[in-house]
């Protein structure tokens, strides 16, 4: 009897052990089943981030194809800069995508294509201004004028600040010592991180510090953003949300004009330090214009004004409606102009700041060239094409091949008439595309034909 129990017990306790094997296995069910639940997980994340790429690398070419412009959209918590354009027409462009960068779609001169005629300078109608009755000028009236030429550089001035660079350094005495030079920067907005401000760029170089005066006795550090050499522009920018609210109601955003339609004897002011004088202001009117200035690419349009050069002014030039419709230089001028004050025309240089204050690849082709007299054109049996002065070393054109002399006159199906019309067809291009270059060669007082292929570079 005592023996079935025990069989019994043993019995019992046998299946109570084989009970806990079993609640084992389902442990082991349920990591199998959150391990293959992982699996697929990671999986997931995978396929999303390689679909993520490559809907990021072939959308720009996707819109190429289907000829769609995207609408821009703000990126890394930046709100795009955008400069309006009034093109010669009197249309004005709405901002487009090109490479995944914003960029207007206008410039200074649309590319010319093969059917379009070379694009003509536009200057207004002015209609002559008959006076009927004369009333006589007191000195109250003269006065009263000056008052209002006050106020207008007063206003322009808000869109302005004192930007002062520092370069430290140690000297052979093994001293420390520190330089400082100051010059006017242009407000062009913020982009919701950063207060941006266009800077002449050889103000900068070398600086180890560059302060910003916002006004009130204000001072804020800068860093630089962007800058392009062949411009001398830079944008440098400040923590926007550390500027205190007190501070941004008394600096506005800088109000562009245009520079297409310049007139000589139109009267304007020369606004920032001039002089020389920080804070100081210049009347004067435009004395000449349509001067050139070729640099890589580009092709830079000039004007005078019937103000003294001055090798320490800067600023900017504007209208009697306050807008800016130029840039102080001293390096973009020719051997007439060097006694007087010049600046070039605010017009083609408003996509170069834009793409600086956004950040955006800058295009690069790599050469310096110039228009053709017809003369010279029908010589090498052409109608339309720019003559190459230089080419710039280690760019794409020198790498493809072009040289010195030579004359472009296709760029795939675009005919160049001008070098702004160079400059505009690689503003719609993208860095890494190809394009083919037909060109003539001189060779043995004959032309030949040469095709070359030039992949765009990035400044």
């Amino acid at each position: 009897m005592s023996e079935n129990k025990k069989e019994t017990n043993d019995t019992e306790e046998y299946q109570f052990i084989k009970e806990k094997i079993i609640a084992k296995k389902r442990s082991k069910k349920w990591k199998k089943i959150l391990s293959m639940f992982g699996g697929t997980l990671l999986l997931a994340c995978t396929f999303g981030c390689v679909s993520r790429y490559f809907f990021v690398a072939s959308e720009p070419v996707v819109y190429k194809i289907l000829g769609v412009t995207p609408t821009p959209t703000e990126a890394a918590g930046k709100t795009p800069i955008y400069i309006p354009s009034e093109q010669p027409d009197g249309s004005t462009p709405t901002p487009t995508v090109k490479g995944g960068n914003i960029t207007p779609s206008g410039t200074a001169q649309a590319s010319v294509s093969p059917t379009e005629a070379p694009a003509v300078s536009v200057t207004p109608e002015v209609t002559p201004v008959v006076v009927e009755n004369t009333i006589a000028a007191s000195l109250d009236d003269y006065i009263a004028i000056h008052q209002e030429i006050r106020k207008l550089a007063t206003q322009v001035s808000s869109s302005l600040v004192t930007v002062t660079t520092v370069v430290s350094g140690v000297n052979w005495f093994e001293e420390t010592f520190e330089n400082r030079s100051s010059t006017t920067g242009i407000i062009l907005g913020n982009n919701s991180l950063q207060l941006l401000i266009l800077v002449p760029y050889d103000k900068l170089m070398d600086a180890t510090r560059i302060e910003v005066d916002l006004g009130s006795s204000y001072l804020d550090e800068a860093v630089l953003v962007d800058y392009d050499t062949d411009y001398n522009l830079a944008v440098i920018g400040i923590d926007y949300k550390s500027i205190p609210e007190q501070i941004l109601s008394q600096v506005t955003e800088a109000e562009f004009g245009e520079s297409y339609y310049l007139v000589v004897g139109t009267p304007i002011l020369a606004v920032g330090n001039p002089n020389g004088y920080m804070g100081s202001y210049e009347v004067g009117t435009i004395t000449s214009k349509n001067i050139y200035h070729y640099i890589a690419d580009d092709r830079l349009d000039v004007f005078s004004t019937s103000l003294e050069e001055n090798s320490n002014g800067e600023g900017v030039i504007v209208n009697l409606k306050g807008q800016i419709i130029g840039i102080i230089t001293h390096t973009m001028k020719d051997e007439l102009s060097e006694p007087i004050s010049t600046a070039v025309g605010i017009s083609d240089l408003k996509s170069v700041i834009e793409n600086l204050a956004n950040g955006n690849d800058i295009t690069s082709f790599g050469v310096v060239a110039e228009e053709m007299p017809e003369d010279a054109l029908n010589d090498a049996e052409l109608i339309n094409g720019i003559y190459v002065n230089s080419v710039i070393e280690g760019s794409p054109a020198e790498a493809a091949g072009i040289k010195k002399g030579d004359i472009i006159y296709k760029v795939d199906e675009t005919t160049i008439i001008s070098v702004p019309g160079l400059h505009n067809d690689m503003q719609r291009r993208s860095v890494g595309d190809e394009v083919k270059v037909y060109i003539k060669r001189e060779s043995q007082q004959t032309y030949k034909e040469v095709e070359c292929t030039v992949v765009i570079g990035c400044k």
